[in-house]
C-alpha cells in the first residue's frame, strides 16, 4: 500500500503529447500486454493511477488474469482515496517497463480480494501505450553482433551500414562512404531502410537528423549519422522493443555472473 503524500511518478499523460504518432506505440496484442503487465508485477514496479484530472494513487499491480478479464491493483491506506477510486469512471495508469514509459486505462474499479488481502479489480486492458519521451533510451549495439541497415539509393545502388546504436526513435550509423555526403544531409529522407536484427527485420523510412565526426580509440575518424524512424508501424515497433529488451536482459545477466 502506498501513501499519497508523494509526487506522481509521471506527468503529464501520454495522450497529452502532441508530438508523437501514438498509434506507432500502441500494443493491442493480448499476449504482449499480458507479458508487460506480468513483468511489472514481478518487478513490483510503482504505478501512478490517476482517478481524476489531478488526483492520483501510487500503487502496484498484484495479479493479472487475462482469461478472466481481470487485473488486480493494490489499495490505498486512505479509505477516502479508495472511495474516490471506486467512484471514478476512468482510471489512467502510468509507469515504466524496462525504462520505457507505459500507459493504459480502465473504465473503473471494483472492490475485490487478492490473496486474502484487499485489492481493486479492473478490466484487463485491451490496449497499452509503450513509448518513451523525447529522450528515447538508446541501446549501444553489441560489438560482436552489431545489426546492419540496408537501403537503396536514388541511383539504384545498394548500401549496407553498421548500426552503432538503436532506439524506438531511430538509429545511429557509421557512414559507409565519405564521398557520398549527399546521402547524409540533415532533413534527407531515405526510403525503405531495412534494419536486420537477430530474429527479425524492421523496415521503415528514416530521416537524417545529424552528421558529425567521431574519433575512435585508434585515432581513426569516422562519420556518425543520426537518423530517426518515420511512421514506424506498430508491428515493427514491437519487433524493435523485443530486440532492445533481449539485449538489455542479456547484459544484465552477464553483469550478475
Amino acid at each position: 500500500m502506498h501513501d499519497e503524500d508523494r509526487k506522481p511518478a509521471e506527468l503529464p499523460h501520454i495522450e497529452e503529447r502532441t508530438d508523437l504518432n501514438l498509434e506507432e506505440f500502441r500494443l493491442r496484442s493480448r499476449n504482449e500486454i499480458a507479458r508487460v503487465l506480468r513483468d511489472l508485477i514481478r518487478a513490483n514496479e510503482l504505478l501512478t493511477a490517476y482517478y481524476s484530472e489531478h488526483d492520483f494513487l501510487l500503487t502496484t499491480l498484484l495479479g493479472a488474469e487475462p482469461d478472466n478479464d481481470r487485473l488486480y491493483m493494490d489499495v490505498s491506506t486512505d479509505e477516502a482515496v479508495n472511495r474516490r477510486v471506486l467512484a471514478s469512471s476512468r482510471l489512467v495508469f502510468v509507469g515504466r517497463h524496462h525504462q520505457v514509459r507505459v500507459q493504459f486505462t480502465a473504465t473503473g474499479a471494483t472492490a475485490a480480494r487478492f490473496q486474502d488481502g484487499p485489492a481493486f479489480a479492473i478490466p484487463f486492458p485491451d490496449a497499452m501505450l509503450r513509448v518513451q519521451r523525447r529522450e528515447f533510451y538508446r541501446l549501444v549495439t553489441p560489438l560482436v553482433a552489431r545489426p546492419r541497415c540496408h537501403f537503396t539509393t536514388d541511383d539504384g545502388s545498394t548500401l549496407s551500414v553498421t548500426i552503432l546504436d538503436i532506439s524506438l526513435g531511430g538509429i545511429g550509423i557509421i557512414e559507409p562512404d565519405p564521398t557520398r555526403e549527399d546521402l547524409w544531409v540533415p532533413g534527407q529522407v531515405i526510403k525503405n531502410c531495412q534494419v536486420e536484427i537477430p530474429g527479425g527485420r524492421v523496415v521503415s523510412d528514416v530521416e537524417v537528423r545529424n552528421r558529425y565526426p567521431v574519433t575512435l580509440p585508434n585515432g581513426e575518424v569516422q562519420m556518425h549519422v543520426g537518423c530517426r524512424f518515420l511512421h514506424l508501424e506498430p508491428r515493427m515497433n514491437a519487433e524493435l522493443q523485443r530486440y532492445i529488451q533481449r539485449v538489455e536482459l542479456e547484459r544484465r545477466r552477464l553483469s550478475r555472473d
